[in-house]
């Protein structure tokens, strides 16, 4: 967490500011968000270190860290032993074949995800999933324990305006954040022919859907929660080889995007997948 903040940029995960040049969002012909165009401009200039936007979080580990201080903020204290107590349990995943997360569909990583590293980071570990995506044992995750339980419910996710951007969500942890697999980040690996290698292009940088997801979700939780201190809503956004979050504020009209951060090909290295969470603070 403290290495998001290093001074070695170029190694760091980092958000670039994004400018929306033309969009369908309010098309004479309403999109969902599988059908979203969005033709955006990068400030690349401006880019600056994942962790820098988030300096309360931030500091609230230093203090830690290096002081041995605990938050006395209720809320701040909350979240600070959710972290430590995802730090100090069982990260791990069971996956007896390596090679089968490289040809996991697309919910059932998502799913994986959520039940295991993005629910343990949340306030809560529940989660909602599309109620498209329910199986015949809907309780039952999708990793290799017979005996895991997903702490998540499939049900109608919907937000948005018929007349303009909406569909349903993939997955929205704690009711906060939602996780995204946009329909193309698989359509090149449902078949395995890539074998899990990341494509020479991201599928999730500049992704119409990604960003269309998170700037309506923003304006949902502005309306759901209009006393909250602020607005940056994340959305993460998946694919078999990497994610990448996006963040949007719906009151300043902010709109940023992360570097992509790799998953490992055959285990999921939490010290990639924690990065985002340091909105909490």
């Amino acid at each position: 967490m403290i290495s998001l903040c290093s001074s070695n940029y170029l190694l760091q995960t980092t958000l670039t500011p994004m400018k929306i040049l033309n969009c369908n969002a309010a098309a004479s012909v309403p999109s969902s968000f599988s059908k979203v165009f969005c033709d955006i401009e990068y400030y690349g200039k401006d880019s600056f270190v994942f962790g820098d936007a988030f300096r309360t979080g931030m500091d609230i580990l230093g203090d830690y860290f290096i002081r041995n201080i605990v938050p006395k903020n209720r809320q701040f204290l909350s979240v600070f032993e959710k972290l430590l107590d995802f730090i100090d349990g069982d990260r791990s995943v069971k996956i007896s074949d390596p090679h089968r997360v490289q040809n996991l569909r697309d919910k059932e990583l998502a799913i994986i995800l959520s039940n295991h590293l993005f629910g343990k980071l949340a306030l809560t570990s529940y989660f909602a999933a599309d109620k498209a995506w329910s199986c015949e044992d809907e309780g039952q995750c999708f990793c290799d324990d017979e005996n895991c339980e997903m702490t998540g419910v499939y049900l109608d996710t919907s937000i948005g305006n018929v007349e303009v951007w909406h569909g349903c969500m993939d997955i929205v942890i704690n009711n906060e954040m939602p996780v995204v697999v946009p329909w193309e980040a698989f359509s090149d690996s449902s078949n395995g022919n890539n074998g899990g290698e990341m494509k020479e292009e991201s599928v999730l940088e500049g992704c119409a859907q990604l960003i269309a997801e998170t700037i309506v979700f923003s304006f949902l939780q502005r309306k759901s929660h209009p006393d909250r201190n602020h607005f940056l809503t994340p959305c993460i956004g998946i694919s078999n080889s990497e994610m990448v979050v996006v963040l949007y504020d719906a009151k300043n009209d902010v709109l940023l995007e992360s570097s992509p951060i790799p998953c490992s090909k055959t285990h999921f290295r939490a010290s990639f997948l924690t990065q985002p969470f340091s909105y909490h603070g």
